[in-house]
């Protein structure tokens, strides 16, 4: 079976239960997840994330999390989903800016 490279607006949709894409998100996931061997992230994906979940919630699609929530939230996502690495230094040094 294939692997899938998940879009950031997916990651954000799931990331926001009340947002009303967010039963779609959540469907097109469950049905993806049923015919691949697995979903993947990516640094430049973790870094579109970080950027809409810690921008104000005035701005355009900002959460407005702070920055320890939205590292909470990509911790679960690291955990769960396999990082397709630019290489491992690369995102070492990411990380740890952000």
């Amino acid at each position: 079976m294939p692997d899938c490279l998940v879009d950031t607006n997916i990651w954000l949709r799931l990331a926001d239960p009340a947002h009303e894409m967010f039963p779609v998100a959540n469907s097109a996931v469950r049905t993806i997840l049923g015919n691949l061997d697995a979903l993947y992230l990516c640094p430049q994906v973790i870094g579109e994330f970080w950027r809409v979940a810690t921008s104000p919630v005035n701005e355009r699609g900002g959460f407005g999390w702070s920055p320890q929530q939205t590292d909470r939230q990509m911790q679960a996502l690291e955990y769960i989903y396999p990082i397709l690495h630019d290489g491992r230094l690369v995102y070492g040094e990411w990380r740890q800016i952000m």
